[in-house]
């Protein structure tokens, strides 16, 4: 994944690695680095923008001349002394500061990160299919039933079940079944679960650190024969 102080335009990213470049060979020392590493980054930039500049000359810009540019934009970045390295290097350096972060053009600590509250919202489960003891359940956001993925803050989600034709009302009836970060998942549900029976299912919502919000509307499905189904 790209980091997020590096900027995804070449147009761009030329000009913060110019300015990356300039500050830390002036003053490597109050970077955490020495004079060879401000060297060799400085050879990485150069025959980067070089390449960048023929590749963007429309009477220079050939498919070689692409190519070229890709790899040596991959070396300043990810090679050895490449950016990501130096950066990794500065930012353990333990009298670097904020404003020195700010020049740099690099990422500044959150001093006081926001918390995290737990899931205000239930999942809504759906039973998508039921394949013998196999149920596949799909887990969408309360908010925004088309959205796909996991609602923002959310981390993960626990499943629970109980058999029976009716859903208990005592909560501590329900039974573990597993905990998730996939929002559709399958359950393999044990030979003790007689075929026939029905399931019920509920679920929520966790954060990072695992704070749990209001259970879901529980769904059911019916278990299958295994046997019936190899038949």
């Amino acid at each position: 994944m790209p980091d997020v102080y590096l900027p995804s335009r070449e147009a761009e990213l030329n000009t913060w690695a110019s300015t990356f470049n300039n500050h830390i060979v002036a003053t490597p020392a109050s970077f955490g680095l020495t004079v060879a590493q401000a060297t060799a980054f400085t050879a990485l930039f150069n025959t980067w923008q070089a390449f960048y500049l023929i590749a963007n000359n429309p009477s220079t810009r050939t498919p070689s001349a692409i190519q070229s540019k890709n790899t040596f934009k991959d070396a300043m970045i990810d090679g050895p002394g490449g950016i990501r390295q130096l950066v990794n290097i500065i930012q353990a350096f333990p009298d670097l500061t904020n404003t020195q972060r700010v020049d740099l053009g690099i990422t500044v600590p959150d001093a006081s990160p926001t918390p995290v509250p737990p899931p205000a919202n239930p999942p809504v489960l759906t039973v998508v299919s039921t394949l013998g003891r196999v149920v596949k359940l799909q887990l969408r956001d309360f908010t925004d039933s088309e959205k796909r993925g996991r609602p923002e803050g959310v981390a993960g989600a626990t499943i629970l079940m109980f058999v029976g034709e009716e859903p208990p009302i005592d909560p501590v009836q329900w039974i573990f079944v597993l905990n998730t970060t996939r929002t559709t998942v399958d359950i393999n549900f044990p030979p003790s679960v007689a075929p026939g029976a029905r399931v019920w299912m509920t679920a929520f919502w966790k954060n990072p650190r695992e704070q749990a919000g209001p259970t879901s509307v529980p769904v059911s499905a019916r278990i299958g024969d295994d046997l019936a189904m190899a038949a």
